[in-house]
């Protein structure tokens, strides 16, 4: 399943250009970013889940994009053989929104969307997760083309792992700027961390996968870092 792709619904970077309009079908945070990621193919029939319930994913978001950082934790609240819970959790200056997101497990698509209001759920939109997770995104205005690639270690809460990052040359706006997806084959289809600086050495925008695990029984921290 998709849903497990970092940042999971909101904003797509072809290799010709970039929109800033998110769409149903969006990934979240850095995999959005990826000027050389394409959709993928419907499946032909159910996969098995790749997560339990308890999987966990904290994501540091920072950069001038925004006045201060923000955390944005994916958690699975509910798995079955036909649908998928994750709970989102988005901390920011305006304080903390919940969203209940359910997707068919055969498709990828979503079903259902709650949102979390003082522990109660109330019926939401997909248009209402979108925004959510676009608080949490920055594309640049367009992909001047692909630059290099580094082999080196990254580390993911007390993890150090092999990471693997390419480098691209973007516009945003008129500025010149370079954007880095570095990824490990450790968390296969999720990103460890992308960033879009400014030729001036400006980080407009930086996500960081900070932790992951798995947790039944208490929710992890969303504290910034």
């Amino acid at each position: 399943m998709r849903y497990g792709t970092v940042l999971t619904t909101a904003l797509f970077l072809t290799l010709s250009a970039c929109s800033k309009a998110p769409t149903t079908e969006a990934r979240t945070a850095t995999r959005a970013l990826d000027p050389a990621a394409k959709a993928p193919a419907k499946a032909a029939k159910p996969a098995p889940a790749e997560h339990k319930v308890g999987d966990f994913w904290v994501h540091r978001i920072s950069g001038s994009f925004s006045e201060k950082p923000m955390v944005l934790v994916e958690r699975v609240v509910a798995v079955d053989e036909t649908s998928t819970t994750v709970e989102y959790t988005v901390e920011d200056q305006d304080g903390q929104s919940q969203m209940l997101v359910t997707r068919e497990a055969s498709t990828d698509q979503i079903i259902s969307v709650m949102r979390l209001v003082d522990g109660q759920t109330v019926p939401a939109s997909i248009a209402d997760f979108e925004g959510l997770i676009a608080r949490t995104t920055f594309a640049p205005d367009s992909n001047e083309g692909y630059k290099d690639r580094t082999l080196g270690t990254c580390l993911v809460g007390p993890s150090e792992l092999d990471c693997e990052t390419k480098t691209y040359r973007v516009m945003v706006g008129e500025r010149e700027a370079t954007l880095d997806i570095t990824r490990s084959d450790k968390y296969p289809g999720r990103d460890i961390g992308g960033e879009i600086t400014s030729a001036d050495g400006e980080v407009i925008y930086r996500a960081e996968l900070l932790e992951t695990g798995n947790n039944t029984e208490a929710k992890p921290s969303v504290a910034a870092r």
